[in-house]
């Protein structure tokens, strides 16, 4: 068995045997061996990509082994439950692989289980050619004031929330990558973004008055009156 440990907000596992004195052997066999047939029931072709169909796959997926629990969608795969064309094969997401999910509540367990079943390099990834990047609590912290009363159902599954755009774009803002820089561009230039609103989150976000200025200069470098 494994347990968590935690590297930039995401759960990686290490071998450690005293989880299987807490959960009992033959029980975490029994849990091992539902993996396969659950990931099988909903079984699609290979994905070029991440897109709405890929996701809600991902998400039963994991409902299937964790007996339903809800699932927070963080990052960029988050955007597809708000706009599912973005999912398309010339979209801004094609060259997505995974989907960030938070078990809500989160569970350490449940956190393992699933991404030892559905993370990266995981057989499930193989076969389907994207994967679940499970995220710890802790990463909701870094969210602007508010986010959960501004979630988004994913459409077509029970008990899946995903991060409101707005909310994401002023994330990304302040992570300031350069892909992260150049999807909010392109959002923003399909006017998927709207600037106000951006800002507003932006100012919600629990960041040190002294970024403040770095991440405004940021956001005017891609949001032009």
């Amino acid at each position: 068995m494994t347990a968590v440990t935690h590297k930039a907000g995401r759960v990686r596992p290490v071998r450690l045997f005293y989880v299987v004195a807490i959960t009992g052997r033959s029980e975490s066999r029994q849990r091992a061996n539902q993996i396969v047939p659950a990931i099988r029931r909903f079984a699609l072709p290979q994905s070029n990509g991440m897109n709405l169909a890929a996701l809600q796959h991902l998400i039963r997926s994991a409902q299937a082994l964790a007996e339903d629990v809800p699932l927070l969608v963080l990052g960029s795969a988050s955007l597809l439950a708000s706009f599912p064309d973005l999912g398309n094969p010339q979209g801004p997401l094609a060259s997505t692989y995974d989907a960030g999910l938070c078990p809500d509540p989160f569970d350490k367990l449940t956190a393992v289980m699933l991404d030892e079943a559905l993370g990266e390099n995981r057989a499930y990834f193989r076969i389907h050619g994207y994967h679940a990047d499970i995220l710890r609590d802790s990463i909701l912290q870094t969210l602007p004031k508010g986010w959960h009363e501004r979630l988004v159902p994913v459409p077509e599954t029970k008990a899946a929330l995903a991060l409101d755009p707005h909310d994401l774009a002023a994330v990304k803002l302040l992570v300031g990558r350069p892909k992260d820089l150049a999807l909010v561009r392109e959002l923003y230039s399909s006017t998927q973004l709207e600037r106000a609103t951006v800002l507003e989150r932006i100012e919600l976000l629990p960041v040190p008055v002294e970024l403040m200025p770095r991440l405004l200069d940021t956001f005017r470098s891609i949001f032009h009156r």
